[in-house]
């Protein structure tokens, strides 16, 4: 119910889910290993230890996905906005090499490529 809540106060202020998942991917991972040491006595607990597990997996892919949109947030805005404006597929061409360009630049600064 609480989630439900801070996810309408998200909404209604314009924040975008993407920071409520950096602050709840980590307490969930938190919260399933404290779940997992609590239970590791328990026989039959096996299928809720399966269960927390793949929810840390889960809360962690979604961290790193938050963090990469996080880092690349002001290239999709741009590329959003620029499509908008494009009417023509001559433009909208323009705008996604324009996005790839400030893929790859971006990349470069953290000493990535692309193969």
């Amino acid at each position: 119910m609480g989630g439900l809540l801070v996810t309408i106060l998200l909404y209604f202020l314009s924040i975008p889910y993407l920071y409520f998942t950096l602050l709840t991917a980590p307490a969930t991972i938190v919260m399933a290993i404290l779940a997992l040491v609590a239970t590791r006595t328990q026989e039959k607990a096996s299928g809720l230890r399966v269960g927390l597990a793949l929810g840390i997996f889960v809360s962690g892919m979604s961290m790193l996905l938050a963090v990469g949109m996080w880092v690349f947030q002001d290239m999709y805005i741009e590329l959003g906005e620029c499509q908008d404006r494009a009417i023509t597929i001559t433009a909208q061409n323009e705008c996604q090499a324009a996005y790839d360009a400030a893929y790859e630049e971006q990349l470069q600064k953290y000493g990535l490529t692309t193969p």
